[in-house]
């Protein structure tokens, strides 16, 4: 798999894990703050992935 790839899907996972736990704690019904966490938890993991992930496959 490309680095593209393998970075997209671990940085999916971890936007969602970061969801999940974010809209449990700031109250079910307020789902904003969760959603701007999860954004950037997965831009900010993407870019992380990739640039590793660059490095190690080429």
């Amino acid at each position: 798999m490309s680095a593209g790839l393998i970075a997209f899907l671990f940085s999916l996972g971890a936007g969602t894990w970061v969801y999940v736990k974010m809209y449990s704690h700031t109250g079910r019904g307020n789902g904003r703050p969760a959603l701007i966490g999860a954004g950037a938890t997965f831009v900010l993991g993407f870019i992380v992935l990739y640039t590793m992930l660059r490095m190690i496959l080429h």
